[in-house]
């Protein structure tokens, strides 16, 4: 038995290998998402990441905090919801330092990253921001600025580095009865507010002089209504729900006005997009999924996820998200599914690349990892690497004759080395100084 999945084991990881040649169709195995007793069973509606690397999962009852392998769960039925009566799409968060916002079917709650409990009261938290106006929709720009439509249609904005309020539009007007803002977000010193039938007015950041207006559905022939919008750039990604089914992808250059048109499809929809941070798009829908890269305006379409075990999932794609690691987390009714580009990619260094001249043999004991390069800790000194250089650079000796067996960075920037001989503390500068003597 356990040849036989020795065999499949192989057999899996060529043709996971044959699928990356750039001769063949990308194809992307995922990984399943093994759930502890302590995430929720309910089916997962939302994935993101806060600041400190720990991914926030939602799912019908409750919210999740995951930290490889630890999970805090935050009951949904604790929660104080405001009422943000113009959002009545399904579960979508913003996250910034501070807080993570979730908008839920004409609902607003604010999660507490630090104490890791929501908001007790979300209009209150909004007040000490300097907002006096109830909202009926709250949006976050790419800079984190909070963008407050309220129920008497005045747009207000937090700007984020001024930490100040101020009244934006004094009204904001709708052509259709039924149209409503769908979008607030910002490019350079323009300002687009962006409308569910498919309206895009751009207006100056300084004085809100509308600069112009355009309509991405006005050469459609088929009704269809704003659903996503996914800023990044100089481009606008608006999706639609085509009416009797259907929907589009549709690339708007904010400069040249240019509209492209990545997707046309007649029987599925789009449940959500995201970039990765390769630049490569990746769409959600109702019957698999799309994955555009960098810049490309045709794409491939998958109706499954393929898994390691070389199974498929079919099933429509409820949510897709890319984290700081370049890893993408795809919901489905059936679970969560992981994919990584580095995950089987290891890369090896010997001892050339070290400029080490002994005749014994290298030994590295430890790493610690900075903003901009890796500290290696072996027996014959510290060495640093530059994470942003590609794998042929050489490794540069930073510390020589410390026999380094431990590293470990602490919150002020201090790199503590635990050498043979004593406790020694790395500056942020670069000096090295003694502090404890071993005994």
């Amino acid at each position: 038995m356990k040849s036989i999945l020795l065999i499949k084991s192989l057999l899996i990881s060529a043709l996971s290998l044959v699928l990356c040649h750039p001769g063949f169709a990308q194809q992307f195995v995922f990984s399943p998402f093994e759930r502890s007793a302590d995430l929720n069973e309910d089916q997962i509606r939302l994935v993101n990441q806060i600041p400190d690397g720990r991914l926030i999962i939602l799912t019908e009852s409750s919210t999740n905090l995951y930290n490889v392998g630890s999970v805090k769960n935050i009951p949904l039925d604790t929660v104080n919801f405001l009422p943000v009566n113009d959002y009545t799409n399904n579960h979508f968060c913003y996250v910034d330092d501070k807080w993570v916002w979730i908008k839920n079917q004409r609902s607003l709650s604010i999660l507490n990253i630090v104490s890791e409990k929501y908001e007790d009261s979300p209009g209150k938290l909004l007040q000490e921001l300097g907002f006096s106006e109830k909202p009926k929709n709250l949006f976050l720009d790419e800079q984190k600025n909070i963008w407050l439509l309220s129920v008497n249609d005045e747009l207000y904005c937090y700007d984020r580095g001024l930490k100040t309020v101020s009244l934006a539009l004094p009204g904001v007007k709708v052509r259709r009865n039924n149209d409503l803002v769908n979008n607030v977000t910002s490019w350079g010193e323009q300002v687009f507010l962006i409308y569910r039938s498919g309206l895009v007015k751009c207006y100056a950041r300084t004085d809100f002089k509308e600069l112009y207006s355009i309509n991405i559905n006005e050469q459609r022939k088929i009704a269809s209504w704003l659903s996503f919008v996914v800023a990044s750039g100089k481009f606008l990604y608006l999706t639609t729900d085509d009416s009797g089914g259907g929907c589009s992808l549709i690339k708007l250059d904010v400069q040249t006005r240019r509209q492209t048109a990545l997707i046309n499809n007649h029987k599925q929809r789009v449940n959500g997009l995201t970039f990765d941070k390769r630049g490569g798009l990746w769409v959600a829908g109702t019957e698999g999924y799309w994955y555009f890269e960098a810049s490309a305006v045709s794409g491939q379409f998958f109706s499954g996820i393929l898994l390691n075990d070389g199974q498929q999932v079919h099933s429509g794609v409820s949510n897709v998200f890319c984290d700081n690691q370049e890893g993408t987390w795809m919901s489905t009714n059936k679970g969560l599914y992981y994919y990584n580009p580095h995950r089987f990619s290891f890369s090896g260094f010997n001892t050339s690349f070290f400029q080490f001249r002994g005749t014994d043999d290298l030994k590295v004991f430890c790493f610690e990892e900075q903003a901009d390069r890796l500290l290696i800790g072996t027996l014959n000194g510290i060495y640093t690497k530059d994470v942003d250089k590609n794998n042929e650079s050489k490794i540069r000796l930073l510390v020589p004759g410390l026999r380094c067996h431990a590293l470990f960075r602490s919150k002020s920037g201090i790199v503590w080395i635990g050498a043979e001989d004593g406790l020694y503390a790395m500056r942020p500068n670069g000096s090295v100084t003694k502090v404890l003597d071993a005994y």
